[in-house]
């Protein structure tokens, strides 16, 4: 089971900033390249498997928050037209924290 902070607070929030940095570059490269959501999420789950591996449980646990988001509020409707949720916030949840969880 991995340590909270490997080498201390100080290496642990540099990758958090690494990882905070990844998912506002991701964003805002994905609108002028017109990426789908799915390719979007993959990037952030991406960044956030980075930031799981290298800054410990709680850090990945609030990239992962901040992911999910990200994806929800700048690139899927939160809801259908017929006014029920999107069912892929859920699934991006789920697949973020779990990742974050590892």
């Amino acid at each position: 089971m991995p340590e909270a902070a490997p080498h201390g607070f100080r290496h642990s929030a540099t990758h958090f900033l690494f990882g905070i940095i990844g998912l506002a570059l991701i964003t805002f490269a994905a609108f002028p390249l017109h990426l789908q959501p799915g390719a979007i999420s993959l990037l952030y789950l991406v960044v956030v498997v980075f930031v799981s591996l290298r800054a410990g449980f709680v850090f990945s646990l609030a990239i992962s928050l901040i992911a999910v988001f990200c994806l929800s509020d700048f690139f899927m409707q939160r809801f259908s037209p017929s006014g029920v949720r999107n069912p892929l916030d859920i699934v991006a949840t789920v697949a973020f924290l779990s990742s974050a969880a590892a």
